[in-house]
């Protein structure tokens, strides 16, 4: 709600404009644009996420194989909601604005199915979605030609929808 909070400030001041206004973010950021979405998707006109965590269940169930899994489950358990409610993949109903969904295959740190998943249910709800796998990348896009086209693939999508 922090990330909605700074947009309208910056709205308000005239830092920004709110026709030309995209939320982008790669990993807990990638989560973080598609779940600020969830919760006020007026304040955007589209959406990037790189390498994000689509389902905190999923996440959960394939945390329970590593050591230390227990301390990752208590952090994210809320009083306040569920997981499914902080899951973009469960609000694919709430999500009304383009989205520009990027992952790399053999990434160790954000699974590649959380994204694989989204985008199905996405693309099958007729959601504005476009989807992008680099195919052998890491988390960190370490390769170069890779950092290339996501810069290109984010220049387009942000030409086509700002």
């Amino acid at each position: 709600e922090d990330i909605n909070d700074g947009a309208r400030w910056m709205i308000e001041q005239g830092y920004a404009d709110p026709k030309r206004i995209c939320i982008m973010g790669g990993s807990y950021g990638g989560y973080a644009a598609l779940q600020t979405i969830v919760k006020d998707g007026s304040l955007y006109k589209c959406a990037v996420a790189y390498a994000p965590i689509t389902n905190l269940t999923g996440l959960i169930n394939t945390m329970e194989r590593n050591e230390g899994f227990k301390i990752y489950e208590d952090y994210l358990r809320s009083d306040d909601w569920t997981f499914d409610q902080a899951s973009p993949l469960e609000n694919i109903d709430k999500l009304n604005v383009p989205i520009l969904l990027l992952h790399s295959e053999k990434d160790l740190n954000s699974p590649v199915r959380q994204s694989r998943s989204f985008y199905n249910k996405m693309d099958k709800a007729g959601k504005n979605i476009k989807y992008k796998e680099f195919k052998g990348g890491n988390h960190f896009l370490s390769d170069e030609k890779q950092r290339r086209e996501f810069l290109q693939e984010v220049e387009q999508f942000l030409e086509q929808y700002l």
